[in-house]
């Protein structure tokens, strides 16, 4: 059964945030360390969700075009198209962990039983008990490893995907929801602010003009633009150790946090989109 993303319900930005920052909670308590950037999404989706991760030619298994991921929730599988691997750094951990946000935020529109030992409450955005109980093993106590609620009966056909990711169909509610999810789990705000306020202090950065009056690279100042956001961007992924991280992804979280204000006259969205590459460029 494939989710109508268009048809899940509304998700505040403070819902899939909190979602976002549950699931880092629960990554640190399994690996005993401190959450801090790069955010290993790759990691999370396979030691701790226990999906297998693959990277394949999705739009000719699926033969359908601009296809980024899908994933086949029956099998724990997710798959990133192959053509990102070659693409603009940070889309296929931002992919992934787009993968991983339609997991949390929509599997509850996927599995109508569970079994005695799982709980539907556990990040399904539903407003359920989050106070966890933690397993013990050799003397160790471990979260659980989400694995209870993935022993579901196999009711559909596992050659079709659960959830396929396309360009095309980037702007339905649920897709949406699992980009935002994806933001704030690669740039958790805290870190973000942080590296932010060693970059440039704590005044924000007003964006009037559209091209910088000193030209791009300066190595002398960043004069703040359209056409200088992504240097911006890179000043905070330099600080932060966001290396996995895309500086198109770090301007729309810098606007998003209120630290990146852009008052010109073209939005972010239009600027990024006019030089933004095909999947499949090389």
């Amino acid at each position: 059964m494939m989710v109508d993303m268009s048809k899940v319900s509304w998700l505040t930005k403070a819902q899939i945030d909190l979602e976002a920052h549950e699931l880092l909670n629960q990554w640190k308590i399994c690996t005993g360390q401190e959450i801090k950037p790069p955010i290993p999404v790759e990691a999370i989706a396979e030691k701790y969700l226990e999906f297998t991760l693959e990277y394949d030619n999705l739009e000719e298994i699926l033969g359908i075009p601009d296809v980024l991921g899908a994933t086949w929730a029956e099998e724990k599988r997710m798959v990133i198209n192959n053509s990102l691997l070659d693409g603009v750094e940070g889309r296929i951990t931002f992919t992934c962990g787009h993968e991983i946000g339609h997991w949390i935020l929509h599997r509850k529109y996927l599995f109508g039983q569970f079994t005695p030992l799982e709980s539907p409450s556990i990040y399904a955005g539903d407003g359920g008990n989050r106070k966890h109980q933690l397993l013990i093993e050799d003397g160790v106590k471990a979260p659980p490893l989400l694995t209870g609620f993935t022993r579901f009966r196999h009711l559909h056909n596992s050659d079709q995907p659960t959830v396929v990711c396309r360009l095309s169909t980037s702007k339905l509610r649920g897709e949406w929801q699992a980009d935002y999810f994806s933001s704030c789990l690669l740039m958790p705000q805290e870190e973000v602010e942080n590296a932010y306020k060693r970059a440039f202090g704590t005044t924000p950065i007003f964006i009037y003009n559209e091209k910088s009056c000193f030209g791009r690279n300066n190595p002398v100042v960043i004069d703040p633009a359209l056409d200088t956001a992504k240097e911006i961007a890179q000043k905070v992924i330099s600080e932060g150790n966001f290396t996995n991280v895309s500086k198109e992804a770090m301007c729309y979280r810098l606007n998003e946090l209120g630290l990146l204000i852009n008052l010109a006259s073209k939005s972010l969205v239009e600027q990024f989109k006019a030089i933004k590459p095909s999947i499949n460029q090389k």
